[in-house]
């Protein structure tokens, strides 16, 4: 039986790179420790069907999606979203009135 494990870890890391997320920030979508999702990424140990499905929730896939060898679907957008919901109210309301300028430079 082949082995799955590296399979699986680069499904992770191109799921979590395509959606701009550190270790750090996956860990805590999944709600698992940072080393576990660094362990994962590496195809290290034997992770549970439960882990490897927090991962899938934390990366906005199916369980599923982590054993297939196709290009993840993102949207382009997801990048600036995960940006923007990091900010605080004041700090939004600066960031669209800069992007609202930039578009009216054009």
């Amino acid at each position: 039986m082949a082995d799955v494990r590296p399979r699986i870890a680069s499904e992770i890391r191109a799921r979590r790179l395509a959606l701009s997320l550190s270790q750090r920030e996956l860990a805590s979508r999944a709600r698992l420790p940072t080393e576990t999702v660094s362990r994962l990424e590496r195809g290290v140990g034997n992770p549970t069907l439960s882990t490897i499905e927090s991962v899938a929730a934390g990366l906005g896939c199916d369980l599923g999606a982590l054993f297939t060898t196709e290009p993840p679907q993102t949207n382009p957008r997801d990048p600036i979203v995960t940006l923007v919901r990091a900010l605080s109210g004041a700090d939004r309301r600066r960031a669209f009135a800069v992007l609202r300028a930039l578009v009216r430079a054009r």
